[in-house]
């Protein structure tokens, strides 16, 4: 079991929690002890990524006409596991998270998505901020988008709901539900949101 996991605190159409998958669970726990990150925790990450994917294909049926979006960093190896699970559809990366270059534009301005489903890949949710931003710059330059699906690994409650308020139509896949806390980040000099018992995917994810 995930000792950090909470479950039946928010319930919503479109939001499904996919820890029972076979084969998730342990991939799961997996990734929440992972302190050495580099290649191990991103192949890992991708099997999630393709387990969900694979899962929701399953339950939908789509067809091959789609786009993933990945966040930088650490929902890069999500992503790359969703793009197993749909090798027909593209695969892009928004200049969000934890790699974001000033200046530039979350996704390029010349940039036109005509395909009817979008798929936006992020290991995280804690506040809902990240996704929610590229989520806008992608409808933002889309054409004929039907259905959006965000996956991730773990989310924080409050950021699935802020989501949810703000697209209502969205459909959210993660892996299980984390508890949040109050974390320094050093880096930004201030108090950060992060998820109780979750390494900082974003770094790990970077190492060789």
């Amino acid at each position: 079991m995930l000792e950090n996991v909470i479950g039946g605190d928010f319930s919503h159409p479109g939001l499904k929690i996919r820890a029972g998958l076979p084969g998730l669970n342990p991939l799961l726990m997996s990734i929440c002890a992972d302190r050495c990150g580099g290649y191990p925790l991103r192949r890992n990450i991708s099997a999630i990524g393709e387990i969900m994917g694979r899962e929701w294909r399953s339950d939908n049926s789509p067809g091959d006409d789609g786009a993933i979006i990945g966040i930088p960093r650490s929902g890069v190896p999500m992503g790359d596991g969703l793009k197993i699970a749909f090798p027909g559809y593209g695969y892009l990366l928004s200049n969000d998270g934890g790699d974001r270059m000033d200046g530039m534009p979350i996704l390029p301005d010349d940039l036109i998505i005509n395909e009817p489903n979008l798929l936006i890949a992020d290991s995280v949710i804690v506040t809902g901020t990240t996704v929610a931003l590229t989520l806008s710059a992608a409808l933002s330059r889309a054409r004929a988008v039907k259905r959006i699906v965000v996956f991730s690994a773990f989310a924080a409650v409050d950021g699935v709901a802020n989501l949810l308020d703000v697209f209502p139509g969205l459909e959210i896949n993660i892996g299980a539900f984390a508890e949040t806390r109050q974390n320094w980040d050093l880096h930004r000099w201030k108090s950060s949101v992060t998820l109780k018992g979750i390494p900082n995917f974003g770094e790990l994810v970077s190492r060789p």
